[in-house]
């Protein structure tokens, strides 16, 4: 996948159990390797997002190299909605 300039990670509204995003090596149980925790608004309001961003204004960013994962090991891709953005246009998956 080629790099993007910023990825942004919002859980969608009606799912429980909060969400851990984070690098390689992530660790739920001790939060080594987690950027943040997104919780989601089980009865459907707002949910919580979380925009990793290159400073530097390039495609920087890996995508293959940040992963999101639940603490209780179930599936997460149905959970989470991803945007990627790459200079001068944006991307979803």
């Amino acid at each position: 996948m080629t790099p993007a300039q910023s990825i942004r990670f919002q859980v969608i509204p009606g799912y429980c159990g909060k969400m851990h995003v984070g690098l390689k090596g992530m660790s739920v149980t001790t939060c080594a390797n987690v950027l943040t925790v997104l919780w989601p608004n089980c009865s459907g309001g707002h949910s919580e997002n979380f925009t990793l961003s290159d400073l530097s204004g390039n495609n920087g960013i890996d995508p293959t190299t940040i992963y999101i994962a639940r603490r209780d090991g179930r599936r997460t891709d149905h959970m989470v909605r991803r945007t990627v953005w790459r200079k001068q246009r944006q991307l979803r998956w």
